[in-house]
C-alpha cells in the first residue's frame, strides 16, 4: 500500500513524517516529498508504469532565440493538458530562478552526486530536491549557485539524470532545455530524447549559423549525429506576417519548418517574469506545436513516437 503522510506536531524525524506547523509552501513541498516516492513504490511491488515519461529536448545553436521561454511554455501547457511534467534545465548559466519561484540552491549537484554514490536511493531522493512551480505546472530543479557543478557533468551523467526523471513513474514528459553548445553532452541528451525541437528564426544570419552547425555535426559524429537528426523537429520563432514570403524564398532551412511560434510584441523589453502573462496567440502555437510532435491532448505520449 502507498504511504500516507503522517502529520506531527514537531520537526519531521522519520521517513513519511510532516510537520503541521510550517508555512503553507514548505508543507506543500513536504507532502509532495511524501508523495514523490509514489513511482519507486509502485516499481517495487511491480506495477508497470509503461515504457517511462517522453522526453523533448529544446535546442538552438546560436543562443537569444528564445529557446527557454519556449521550453517553459511547452512544459506548462503540457501540465494544463493534466499532464504530470519535469522541466530540466542543463543551461551552463541557468538563470531561470527569475522566471520560476526566485531560488537557487543545490538540488543539482546532490542529485548528481546520489546518481554517482547511491544510484538506488535517487529516485527515493528526487521529492526531497525536486520543487514545484504553480505558474509552470511542473517540477523542476533549482537554478545551482556553483557554474562548476554543471561544467563537470558529462553525457554519461546528463544521460543518466534524464533516464532518473523519465523512469521514476512520477512523469509523463521531460522537457530537457539545452545549452546552446552542439557537444558530446548535447548529442547524447538528442539520444534519449523521443524529439529534439530545434529552434530558428526567419532571419538569414540565424538560419546560415544553423546549417554550419549542422553541417559541422554531421562531419564530426557521422552515423550518430544521422540518428539524432531524424528526431530534429525545427520551430521558426518571432515570426510574423511580413515573414511570409521569406520562409518560401528563404533558406532550404525554412522548407523544413515544422511550426512557428509568432512575435510577442508586450514582451520586447519587458521583465522576463512577464513570460507568463497574456500572449494566448503564443500559448495556441506552443499547443498547435505539442499536437504536431505527435501529442493529440487526452491521448498521452508514446515513446519513440516522434521521430516517424
Amino acid at each position: 500500500m502507498l504511504q500516507s503522510p503522517r502529520l506531527v506536531s514537531g520537526p519531521a524525524k522519520a521517513e513519511g513524517e510532516v510537520a503541521q506547523f510550517q508555512p503553507l509552501p514548505a508543507l506543500l513541498q513536504s507532502l509532495l516529498a511524501v508523495y514523490g516516492g509514489a513511482g519507486r513504490l509502485l516499481a517495487e511491488a511491480g506495477v508497470s508504469r509503461g515504457d517511462g515519461a517522453a522526453v523533448i529536448t529544446v535546442f538552438d545553436a546560436i543562443g537569444g532565440l528564445g529557446k527557454t521561454t519556449l521550453a517553459l511554455h511547452l512544459a506548462r501547457q503540457a501540465g494544463l493538458r493534466g499532464e504530470r511534467v519535469f522541466y530540466l534545465n542543463l543551461e551552463l548559466w541557468n538563470a531561470t530562478n527569475l522566471l520560476l519561484d526566485g531560488d537557487c540552491g543545490t538540488a543539482m549537484a546532490d542529485v548528481l552526486y546520489l546518481l554517482h554514490t547511491q544510484p538506488d536511493a535517487a529516485v527515493s531522493k528526487l521529492g526531497e530536491l525536486r520543487k514545484h512551480c504553480v505558474r509552470m505546472k511542473a517540477d523542476y530543479f533549482t537554478p545551482g549557485v556553483n557554474p562548476e557543478e554543471r561544467m563537470s557533468m558529462g553525457p554519461d551523467e546528463a544521460v543518466k539524470l534524464i533516464g532518473l526523471l523519465a523512469g521514476s513513474g512520477d512523469y509523463d514528459l521531460v522537457i530537457a532545455d539545452m545549452d546552446s553548445r552542439l557537444n558530446p553532452l548535447a548529442l547524447a541528451v538528442f539520444g534519449v530524447s523521443d524529439a529534439v525541437v530545434w529552434l530558428v528564426t526567419p532571419s538569414g544570419t540565424v538560419c546560415r549559423k544553423t546549417e554550419l552547425a549542422l553541417d559541422y555535426a554531421r562531419r564530426k559524429w557521422t552515423d550518430k549525429f544521422h540518428q539524432a537528426e531524424r528526431k530534429i523537429r525545427f520551430v521558426s520563432n518571432r515570426c510574423s506576417s511580413r515573414h511570409s514570403n521569406e520562409q518560401q524564398a528563404g533558406s532550404p532551412l525554412l522548407k523544413k519548418i515544422t511550426a512557428t511560434l509568432p512575435e510577442v510584441d508586450e514582451w520586447s523589453g519587458a521583465p522576463k517574469q512577464d513570460i507568463w502573462s497574456a500572449a494566448p496567440h503564443y500559448r495556441g502555437a506552443v499547443e498547435q506545436l505539442l499536437e504536431a510532435l505527435g501529442r493529440k491532448e487526452g491521448s498521452g505520449y508514446v515513446r519513440g513516437g516522434y521521430g516517424a
